[in-house]
C-alpha cells in the first residue's frame, strides 16, 4: 500500500471536512402504475440474448 505525503494527508483531511452546499436531490418514488409503464417501455429494447456455448460431454449432469 502507498504511504501518503504530508501534503496529501493534508487533503485528505480537508475533503472530508468540506460539506457540500446542497445534497442531491432524491428520485421521486414510482406509484406502481408507473412501475409497470416503465418497465413496459424498457422491455421493448434490446434483449442482450447470450449463446450457451458448453458441450454436455465435460459435465457430470
Amino acid at each position: 500500500m502507498a504511504r501518503l505525503s504530508e501534503i496529501e494527508k493534508r487533503q485528505l483531511v480537508a475533503a472530508t471536512k468540506h460539506r457540500l452546499a446542497k445534497p442531491a436531490p432524491q428520485p421521486r418514488p414510482m406509484s406502481p402504475r408507473e412501475y409497470v409503464e416503465f418497465a413496459t417501455f424498457a422491455a421493448r429494447f434490446a434483449r442482450g440474448g447470450k449463446p450457451v456455448r458448453f458441450v454436455g460431454a465435460e459435465w457430470k449432469l
